[in-house]
């Protein structure tokens, strides 16, 4: 497994926490996130998980849009649109402050979970590059190369 393939597994996690926790948040079903439902809270849903994981992985534009099987496009609309909600007027008030309540609460919990997360990683002590026919599986693999973090 290399490097990139470390990385992708914990973005897997990360994408599938965020769903989680955002669709309990806004009450959406997660599985109606991957049809063409265009409802409120679906939407919003999206655009939080979005943003969350714009963030906080290196998922590009086209990355982020196949999760839900949208259009890189989308996604530059849909995070346009979350920073227009999580904005404030010029007197301090929060332009859309249900929204902003609902990202703020589902951030803090998925920062504590990915916290959780990068301490059981802490205790690792070596970076193994592995050669693999199967990277789901890792059946016949080959050790590449090791060192000492």
């Amino acid at each position: 497994m290399t490097e990139y393939g470390v990385e992708r597994t914990i973005e897997e996690a990360t994408i599938r926490e965020a769903t989680e926790v955002f669709s309990k948040i806004n009450r959406a079903n997660e599985s109606s996130l991957y049809l063409g439902r265009r409802d409120r809270p679906l939407v919003e849903t999206r655009g939080m998980i979005w943003a969350y994981l714009k963030e906080n992985t290196k998922l590009t534009m086209t990355n982020l849009g196949s999760i839900f099987n949208r259009h890189h496009s989308t996604v530059i609309c849909s995070l346009r649109v979350h920073r227009k909600n999580m904005d404030v007027f010029s007197n301090g008030k929060a332009i859309n402050p249900f929204y902003v309540n609902k990202y703020e609460e589902g951030s803090k919990i998925l920062d504590q979970i990915m916290a959780h997360s990068r301490e059981r990683n802490e205790g690792l002590v070596y970076r193994v590059v592995l050669y693999t026919d199967n990277p789901h599986t890792l059946e016949n693999y080959e050790i590449v190369n090791y060192t000492h973090v």
